[in-house]
C-alpha cells in the first residue's frame, strides 16, 4: 500500500520539488535587485528579504502542492475502472486513508527543506549568508501551520472522481482562504492565513527571524485538518464501489 501509494505520487513530488527549488534559487540571486524596491529606512536586510520570500513564493508553492499531493485515491481509480486491484487488498478503508495522509504529510514537510537546503547555498552563490536553522524554523512553521491543504485536497478528491475537478475546486479554495480577509472583514476581522503561515506577527522586523509561533492559530488550522481527513474518511466508508 505504502509503494503504491508512493509510485502513484512520485512524479508530483520530484516536480513540485525541482520547481520549488528553481524559484527559490532564483529569488535568491535577485535578492539585490528586489532589495532595492523596498525604499525603506534604514534599508531591509537580507535576512528580512528572506522572510518575504517564505511569505510570498514559497507558501504560494508549497500550498500548492499540497493540493497535488492529496490526488487520487479510490473514487479516482473507480473513474478509470481500475480500483477492483485496491478494493480486494486486506485493508480497511480507515487504513487506506491513513496510508495516503501519512505519506502525503512526509512529502509536504520535505518539500518544505528544500528552502531550508537551497537558501544557505544560493545565498553563498551571491557572497551573503543565511543560517538554515532560521529557514528551518519558517519551514516547519509552514507545515504544521498549512497542512490542513493537503486534508483538503484529500476531501476533494474522496468527492470528485476527477484530477481536474479535485485541482480546480482546490485553486479557488487557496484563492479564498488567503483573501478571505478582503471579503469577510466585519467576520473575521484578525485573521489573515497568510501572516499565519508565515509568522508575520513573531517575526523581528530588523533581523527577519521568528521569535516565535502562533500556536493558537496552528491549533486551530490541525483541528481543522483532522476534521478533513475525518470527513474524508466517513465518505470512504459510505462509497459503494
Amino acid at each position: 500500500m505504502w509503494r503504491k501509494t508512493w509510485l502513484e505520487r512520485r512524479g508530483r513530488f520530484l516536480l513540485m520539488a525541482l520547481v520549488l527549488a528553481l524559484i527559490v534559487f532564483l529569488a535568491v540571486l535577485d535578492a539585490t535587485r528586489q532589495m532595492a524596491r523596498y525604499d525603506l529606512k534604514p534599508p531591509i536586510t537580507f535576512t528580512r528579504y528572506i522572510s518575504m520570500v517564505y511569505a510570498g513564493p514559497i507558501q504560494l508553492v508549497w500550498t500548492a502542492s499540497c493540493i497535488l499531493l492529496g490526488l487520487g485515491g479510490l473514487l479516482r481509480e473507480h473513474a478509470l475502472g481500475v480500483a477492483q486491484y485496491s478494493l480486494t487488498l486486506p485493508i480497511s478503508r480507515l487504513r487506506w486513508i491513513s496510508v495516503r495522509a501519512v505519506l502525503g504529510i512526509v512529502q509536504a514537510a520535505l518539500l518544505a527543506l528544500v528552502p531550508v537546503i537551497v537558501i544557505p547555498i544560493a545565498a553563498a552563490v551571491v557572497g551573503r549568508s543565511y543560517p538554515p536553522l532560521e529557514a528551518l524554523k519558517f519551514s516547519m512553521l509552514l507545515v504544521v501551520a498549512g497542512i490542513m491543504f493537503l486534508f483538503l485536497s484529500v476531501l476533494y478528491s474522496s468527492l470528485l472522481p476527477g484530477d481536474f475537478a479535485a485541482v480546480g475546486l482546490g485553486a479557488v479554495s487557496l484563492y479564498f482562504a488567503f483573501n478571505v480577509h478582503n471579503y469577510l472583514y466585519g467576520w473575521f476581522p484578525h485573521f489573515n492565513l497568510g501572516r499565519l503561515l508565515s509568522g508575520f506577527d513573531f517575526i523581528d522586523l530588523r533581523t527577519g527571524f521568528l521569535t516565535g509561533w502562533p500556536w493558537a492559530g496552528i491549533l486551530v488550522s490541525l483541528f481543522l485538518a483532522g476534521g478533513l481527513f475525518c470527513a474524508s474518511v466517513e465518505l470512504t466508508r459510505r462509497r459503494d464501489f
